[in-house]
């Protein structure tokens, strides 16, 4: 037994030594620094879709959640994209697992409260505009969307016989937000 312990023993010390000679590297995290190639797709799927180009958005957001898995802005941006394109229902599983990244995130409540206006349902947006706002109380953007969906149920984004103008729509306010139009009234902004 006791030439089992010590062989059992050795092999460990050579294992560690052998450890110690290896080139580590920092795993990236969706906390941590980006890598530039994630950094590429991201912001180049910001910009198609703040150009009103959900398709080609959510294909570099795609690819920018391949570079990093756990991206809470990558899961974001897919399912903001989704929205744009009118699918919230495909939308709701990229919040979901947003929200099980990073449980306490107001701004991706504050997305899913602008799916939820999008997909016609008024009260569970204004529920997401709660929770973003018990996270973030002085959040601006947050209470000013959270004050319109109190003053106004936007109408649902039918397909069928909408110009263009109407339809809900994301544009670009300054270089890092945006705000949803749903009709003619503006909603300040979308993280």
């Amino acid at each position: 037994m006791g030439a089992l312990i010590s062989k059992a023993w050795v092999a460990s010390l050579l294992l560690v030594s052998a450890c110690s000679h290896l080139e580590t590297r920092p795993l990236l995290s969706h906390q941590g620094t980006r890598q530039p190639a994630f950094d590429e797709a991201y912001d180049a799927g910001k910009r198609q879709l703040l150009a009103g180009r959900a398709g080609l958005a959510l294909a570099l957001f795609d690819k920018a959640l391949r570079l990093s898995p756990r991206s809470v802005p990558a899961l974001n941006g897919i399912a903001a994209a989704y929205d744009d394109l009118h699918l919230p229902d495909k939308a709701a599983p990229f919040y979901q697992l947003t929200l099980e990244i990073e449980p306490e995130n107001g701004d991706t409540l504050n997305n899913m409260a602008f799916s939820a206006l999008i997909a016609g349902r008024p009260e569970q947006a204004r529920q997401y505009f709660r929770r973003a706002l018990a996270l973030r109380p002085d959040d601006a953007v947050i209470k000013a969307n959270a004050s319109l969906v109190e003053k106004r149920t936007p109408p649902s984004p039918g397909k069928g016989g909408r110009s263009p103008e109407k339809r809900p729509r994301l544009e670009l306010v300054g270089l890092s937000r945006s705000r949803l139009v749903l009709g003619e009234a503006p909603y300040p902004s979308r993280n």
